[in-house]
């Protein structure tokens, strides 16, 4: 489990290592997907992606993909869900990219600090924080749940 970079390189291990049995991207695009770039597009790894995959959205990541054309061929963790036996995403609203640490509950005013020019340009979380960390943290339990204890189905997909 990683967020942003570590959300990248979490899902790069568990296609190095066969010890892993379930991933949560947090709100990253999947580097280690892009092998090549020839004659202007990004050649993706092709091999299906080995273990379940759960990646949680904030607002800024979703608004980036859905300004891409095509974007389940030319968005490695787009390609990943549309092609993985068992990819999952989930978008929490009213979200940024910090939203998805505990940043916002230990430090408030860093994270303003630090989001302050995107919410110059009209983006920035509006979702309260404690519903945020406590919405990511039951989704994240059930799905290690399911894919880690065998405990249940995961049917989490979607919007919250």
């Amino acid at each position: 489990m990683g967020h942003s970079l570590g959300g990248a390189a979490s899902a790069q291990v568990a296609r190095e290592r066969n010890d892993i049995d379930a991933v949560i991207n947090l709100d990253a695009d999947l580097l280690g997907e892009y092998l090549d770039y020839v004659d202007g597009k990004y050649v993706m790894n092709d091999k299906v992606y080995p273990v379940p995959i759960l990646t949680i959205f904030a607002d800024d990541m979703m608004r980036l993909i859905a300004a891409i054309p095509d974007a389940n061929t030319v968005v490695a963790v787009k390609h990943v869900s549309a092609t993985a036996p068992k990819a999952y995403e989930v978008h929490i609203a009213g979200t940024d990219h910090q939203s998805l640490t505990d940043l916002p509950l230990v430090s408030p005013f860093l994270v303003s600090m630090i989001t302050n020019s995107v919410k110059k340009a009209g983006g920035g979380e509006t979702a309260d924080k404690y519903y945020v960390i406590e919405k990511m943290n039951y989704i994240v339990l059930v799905f290690f749940n399911v894919y880690l204890k065998g405990e249940g189905n995961f049917n989490l997909e979607g919007t919250y």
